[in-house]
């Protein structure tokens, strides 16, 4: 599995990473995506961490720490996201 930001600029000589420290989670949704090559996978830990997983080729593909800057809620307010910790 290949880091995302250097995959968008070295291809598969971007750094690669583990999928072994990763948990259940990661796991079910690397097998997913792995499987279906249309799906995008998107985790978020427990830790406040989102991940964001597809498939290139024959290759995983992970963004690692996105940032969510804003949400919007369901009646339309414009809130900061939950600090987490």
């Amino acid at each position: 599995m290949y880091d995302g930001a250097g995959f968008e600029q070295h291809g598969v000589n971007a750094q690669k990473i583990d999928p072994a420290q990763f948990g259940t989670g990661h796991n079910s949704v690397l097998r997913y995506c792995r499987t279906d090559k249309n799906a995008i996978g998107i985790v978020v830990s427990q830790d406040g961490n989102v991940r964001i997983i597809l498939s290139s080729g024959r290759s995983l593909i992970m963004w690692e720490t996105v940032k969510l800057l804003r949400y919007n809620c369901f009646l339309g307010v414009q809130r900061e996201p939950p600090k987490i910790g």
